[in-house]
C-alpha cells in the first residue's frame, strides 16, 4: 500500500461516544473532529473490553482481553502486572524500526505500560493537551517510520467533575475543546502520507438521557455495562489508501484496532496472540457489503 512504512498518529479520546458526534448523525455543530473522521473509514459498533480506561486501554494496546493480559483493574496498570508472554502493539512497532512516543494528559500513573516507548510522557495538572509544551523535538527529528499516541482526557474529566449536571450540551462543549486540540496538532504535524487513527476507550451517560434502574451511579464511568458505556468506535484516515466517508456498522472489538493498524500499514501482524483472537479488519475496508456511505 505504501512504498515505505508510514508514520502513524493515534488520537485516543477518553469517553467519546460515536452517536453524539455530528459525523454519525447527531444534530450538533460539526467540529474538526467530525471532519477528520469523515476523511476516512469508521467502525461505529466497536465493543470495548471494559467500561473504564485502564482495562480498556490495555486490551487495545495488547490485543488481549483483561482476563488474559492481567491488567484487569484500576490498580493493576503497573508494568509488572502485564503478563510477560504478551507482545504489545508497541513491541511490534519497535521491531519494525519505529520511533515511539506516548503522551497522556492529566494522569498520575501510566494508563498503558511504558514498555517499548522511546518517550512516555504524562501531564499531571491539565487535562488539555498543550501541543506547544510537548517534548516533540525528538519525535519530529526522528527518521520515519515513527508512531505517536496523543491521549485526550477532557471529556472524561468534565463528566466526572460535573456528573450531576453533565448534559448533551456540556458534552458537546467538551468535544469542541478536544477537537480544537486535535486540529492544532493535525495542521502542524500531519500530512497526506500520515496514517491517522481516532478511537475511544468507552462511553459515558449524560443526565438528559433516561437513567433507568441504574439511577445516578452510572454517571461514574465504569459502573455498568450498558450500550452507552461499552460501545466505542475507531476511524482510520489514510488519503488515497482507505475509503473516505464510509461507515462500517458491523460489530468489531477494541482488541481488533491494533491488528488492523498493523495490517493497513503493511507491518508485522500480532502473531503471538491466541484465542480469544484479535483480528485485522482490513478486509472490511476493501468494499465488502457491510460498507455504506454516510448520508
Amino acid at each position: 500500500m505504501w512504498t515505505q512504512k508510514p508514520d502513524i498518529v493515534w488520537f485516543k479520546i477518553d469517553s467519546l461516544r460515536p452517536e453524539l458526534l455530528s459525523a454519525f448523525g447527531n444534530k450538533v455543530e460539526s467540529t474538526f473532529l467530525d471532519e477528520l473522521i469523515e476523511k476516512g473509514t469508521s467502525f461505529t459498533q466497536c465493543i470495548t473490553a471494559a467500561p473504564y480506561t485502564i482495562a480498556s486501554e490495555n486490551a487495545t494496546h495488547t490485543g488481549f482481553y483483561p482476563s488474559v493480559n492481567r491488567l484487569d483493574g484500576w490498580f493493576k496498570n503497573s508494568p509488572g502486572n502485564l503478563d510477560k508472554n504478551v507482545v504489545t502493539f508497541v513491541d511490534i512497532l519497535k521491531a519494525e524500526g519505529c520511533f515511539t512516543y506516548c503522551f497522556y494528559a492529566r494522569v498520575l500513573r501510566p494508563y498503558i505500560t511504558p514498555y517499548g516507548f522511546d518517550i512516555y510522557e504524562m501531564g499531571s495538572r491539565d487535562h488539555l493537551v498543550n501541543i506547544d509544551s510537548l517534548r516533540l523535538e525528538r519525535y519530529l527529528s526522528a527518521a520515519s517510520p515513527k508512531f505517536l499516541i496523543l491521549n485526550f482526557g477532557q471529556i472524561h474529566d468534565d463528566c466526572c467533575a460535573n456528573r450531576c449536571t453533565y448534559t448533551k450540551r456540556k458534552y458537546h462543549e467538551s468535544v469542541v475543546r478536544v477537537s480544537g486540540q486535535i486540529k492544532n496538532f493535525y495542521d502542524k504535524y500531519c500530512n497526506e502520507d500520515t496514517l491517522v487513527v481516532v478511537s475511544t476507550d468507552h462511553g459515558v451517560r449524560v443526565i438528559d438521557e433516561p437513567a433507568g434502574a441504574h439511577h445516578k451511579n452510572e454517571f461514574v464511568t465504569g459502573s455498568y455495562l450498558t450500550d452507552k458505556t461499552i460501545n466505542a468506535f475507531f476511524a482510520v484516515i489514510a488519503r488515497g489508501k482507505i475509503p473516505q466517508g464510509v461507515e462500517i456498522n458491523k460489530m468489531v472489538r477494541t482488541i481488533d484496532i491494533a491488528p488492523t493498524i498493523l495490517d493497513i500499514a503493511g507491518l508485522a501482524p500480532m502473531k503471538a496472540q491466541v484465542p480469544p483472537r484479535n483480528r485485522s479488519k482490513l478486509e472490511r475496508l476493501k468494499g465488502r457489503p457491510c460498507l455504506g456511505k454516510r448520508p
